[in-house]
């Protein structure tokens, strides 16, 4: 994998100073444009056509989500070179997750249960954010496992195996390992 590398004008200062060893003066860069507002998003859908490149490299998804829902978003380039990267933050602006390249390539990947019911952000970027190089289109697949409710396993079911009613018709004897427990009598 090739790193990727942009010369900023502090990094450029400072490589100045360290071979010079004098000083410099300078005024910095102007401060990236922040990310634009991508819109509202939806469980089970995907994204296509945006852009992320220097003038827009991120956009930002809101997403209304229910606790213990798994969110799995999985984010490629459909042009260019992007090189993308993901971000999931909580409705109060903590980060529940991040990935860079976790996809293949330089795709990412990314799943994530929420903690509680809210509007939580995806932020759909690249490598290295304003300083980053890649650019491109992109696509951004967004899956959602809704929590299990209550209930089941009382009524229906029956089959065969001489299971407990209701289960889903097969015998668990001691000893047997489910979900990596040991069942015991």
């Amino acid at each position: 994998m090739t790193a990727r590398f942009r010369l900023t004008t502090s990094l450029a200062v400072a490589l100045v100073l360290a071979v010079a060893g004098g000083v410099l003066f300078y005024a910095p860069q102007a401060q990236a444009a922040p990310p634009t507002q991508g819109g509202t998003a939806t469980c089970n859908t995907t994204i296509l056509g945006n852009t992320i490149e220097d003038s827009n490299y991120a956009e930002l998804w809101y997403i209304d989500l229910t606790a213990n829902t798994t969110i799995t978003l999985y984010m490629y380039a459909t042009s260019g070179d992007l090189d993308a990267y993901l971000m999931l933050h909580a409705p109060d602006g903590t980060l529940l997750g991040e990935d860079d390249d976790s996809g293949g390539g330089y795709d990412s990947w990314l799943s994530v249960t929420v903690p509680v019911d809210g509007t939580y952000q995806i932020s759909a970027t690249r490598a290295g954010f304003a300083d980053g190089l890649s650019a491109g289109t992109y696509g951004l697949d967004i899956s959602c496992q809704q929590p299990q409710s209550g209930g089941g396993g009382q009524q229906g079911g029956g089959g065969g195996g001489g299971g407990q009613q209701g289960g889903i018709g097969a015998t668990i004897d001691s000893g047997d390992v489910y979900c990596n427990t040991p069942i015991t009598n």
